[in-house]
């Protein structure tokens, strides 16, 4: 199921498919900041915040072309801000949230009006959220996929250099390997891990930031080096990378030259 439409992006971006993979990167890496946002908020009974939270992930996620998602953020937030003043209208007097919520909702469409009042209830606000929850792990499926489709047209990643033993893999396209881009990398090292090759060695020269999907990567490639009876190894890891090799741990895990 797709709910990611990039037409906004692709007309921002005026063909820059470097743009749009940053402008990816940080749409995924928001997507669980509004998740823990949305989260927390209710967790902790505080309805201002969650509608402040809803508000804020809406327009990101209209960005992405998810308008079945911005529609729900927006009745979670306008949902919330009713809640609020039935919870606190005997404050009225001391509270100027109360008649600036009013006021918001009352200029609401009168469609969007009557579903807020027919449906004033935490058990909604919950659907609400675990609606986001589903809508944002759709999205991380649909901008993968786009990622694989966009290496077609984009300057190559990586370079491989290999003989009967060695296969060198050089990423040379980039210098962070991220969620974004690195369906590249992953196809190569499984392809080449998979052959006869006795080891295969990932040079990380150019490479000076990795996030967890990166990180990933590394690691099932390691799988499946030990599986497939060949070696994998890392070399020329930059100095913040490897400092986070040593936070996890993986330096002493991974071959590193």
């Amino acid at each position: 199921m797709q709910v990611i439409d990039l037409t906004y992006l692709h007309s921002i971006s005026d063909g820059d498919r470097s743009l749009e993979d940053n402008l990816i990167e940080i749409f995924l890496q928001q997507l669980p900041e509004f998740e823990n946002d949305l989260s927390s908020a209710y967790a902790d009974d505080d309805f201002v915040r969650l509608a402040a939270a809803a508000h804020k992930a809406k327009s990101s996620i209209l960005a992405m072309g998810m308008t079945a998602c911005a529609t729900s953020l927006k009745r979670l937030e306008m949902l919330c801000k009713l809640i609020y003043i039935d919870k606190n209208s005997a404050n009225s007097m001391s509270d100027s949230k109360i008649d600036d919520y009013q006021r918001q909702i009352d200029a609401l469409p009168d469609e969007l009006k009557t579903w807020i009042y027919k449906n004033k209830s935490q058990n909604v606000v919950i659907e609400l959220i675990n609606f986001y929850k589903l809508q944002a792990e759709l999205a991380k499926a649909d901008l993968s996929e786009y990622g694989e489709a966009n290496q077609l047209t984009r300057k190559p990643m990586i370079e491989v250099t290999e003989n009967e033993a060695l296969v060198v893999v050089t990423v040379v396209g980039t210098d962070r390997i991220t969620v974004a881009n690195v369906a590249e990398l992953k196809t190569t090292l499984t392809g080449k891990l998979k052959s006869k090759v006795s080891k295969v060695v990932l040079d990380l020269a150019n490479v000076k930031f990795m996030d967890s999907t990166g990180i990933s990567v590394l690691i099932s490639s390691l799988k499946a080096s030990r599986e497939n009876g060949n070696k994998f190894a890392i070399r020329n890891v930059n100095t913040d990378v490897m400092r986070l090799f040593e936070l996890m741990k993986l330096d002493k895990i991974f071959e590193i030259e």
